[in-house]
């Protein structure tokens, strides 16, 4: 089955673009990149993994043309564990930027990342490997 052929590996990378932290606590624009705990999709790794396989359609003009990369996906989570601002940074193909996109979309609300004891908004980067 086409499902069991397509490999599908993900890694959370917390973003570290700068040293930088929140610049004020009422900035609801401004977020983490290091926080004290991370934002956790619920249930951990292997559930999203589960639901990722799950929800994955590889595109089929991409498949048609032999298209496998990786594409990576940029979001932030929420205070209240929202996934928002979802936007490609390296593209593959466009059906598979928007398949990437949609996935991470598509997801529940995760925990949110903390630093001292407060929820925190946390930029995220996840690569999404297409591969036939």
């Amino acid at each position: 089955m086409f499902y069991f052929r397509t490999i599908l590996t993900l890694t959370l990378i917390a973003v570290s673009l700068s040293s930088h932290s929140q610049s004020s606590a009422t900035d609801t624009t401004a977020h983490f990149v290091r926080v004290e705990i991370q934002p956790e999709y619920p249930g951990g790794y292997g559930e999203m993994m589960k639901l990722i396989k799950k929800e994955m359609q590889y595109p089929k003009a991409a498949r048609r043309s032999h298209i496998e990369g990786t594409v990576m996906v940029t979001f932030v989570v929420g205070k209240d564990g929202s996934l928002n601002d979802v936007e490609t940074l390296r593209d593959i193909h466009p059906d598979c930027d928007a398949e990437a996109a949609r996935i991470i979309k598509a997801m529940p609300n995760w925990i949110p990342g903390k630093v001292k004891d407060k929820p925190v908004l946390v930029r995220f980067n996840m690569p999404i490997k297409f591969k036939l």
